[in-house]
């Protein structure tokens, strides 16, 4: 089966979805920056589900067994975020706030759907290396954890979510590899080609974070 695009009643690259990433990421630094932030802050559910969506529209297969990486992948994402949430094991003591929108039982469900959007990009991205599932598996969580390291500071000034002690202990980033390590095994595993949103999205979000990290 092709990709969903192809289905779509009218005409949309995946350019076109990128040039939208793009600015919605462009609009939500200088929103964020501005005296309309809590306005635009509220909408980042919205920009993480648009920017999944995408991921999902443009990707090259999309048949049965990608339905099913993609339900796999969110459910693992939300028991892992349970677990930690919930137990202090995996991640360490933190919380969500209510930025994130709608949630079950205290893990937003737009989580789940992070997590199945980063491990598609930062899978695309370590197929470009001409190595095993193992090692290309090993490359995407690795690309996923150095995400993440970016994406802590703001999102905790930004009211994400929140630490319970004085620094992110070395158990987020360790956790967050070996759960990433399960979910690109799963996806190297299935052969999944390239998807053309990936670089679009990593770049936009690459930007929104690193600009308002050291703004």
């Amino acid at each position: 089966m092709s990709s969903l695009a192809k289905k779509l009643p009218f005409s949309f690259t995946s350019n076109q979805a990128g040039v939208i990433l793009i600015i919605l990421h462009l609009v939500g630094v200088i929103g964020v920056l501005s005296s309309f932030s809590s306005y635009i802050i509220a909408l980042t559910p919205v920009n993480l589900f648009i920017s999944s969506l995408f991921v999902l529209i443009f990707h090259p297969k999309f048949d049965w067994r990608f339905f099913l990486f993609f339900t796999i992948a969110l459910l693992i994402g939300m028991s892992s975020e349970w677990i930690g949430v919930h137990t202090g094991y995996l991640f360490g003591n933190y919380k969500y706030g209510n930025v994130l929108g709608p949630s079950f039982d205290g893990i937003p469900y737009i989580i789940g759907f992070n997590w199945f959007m980063l491990s598609v990009c930062m899978g695309t991205f370590s197929n470009y290396v001409k190595a095993s599932v193992l090692v290309r598996s090993i490359i995407g969580a690795f690309l996923m954890v150095l995400m993440d390291y970016f994406i802590e500071p703001v999102a905790i000034k930004l009211g994400f979510w929140t630490w319970f002690g004085a620094s992110i202990p070395f158990s987020n980033y360790a956790s967050w590899f070996l759960v990433a390590f399960l979910i690109q095994w799963l996806y190297h595993s299935q052969k999944n080609q390239n998807n053309p949103i990936a670089t679009w999205l990593i770049l936009s979000q690459a930007f929104f974070f690193l600009i308002l990290r050291f703004v």
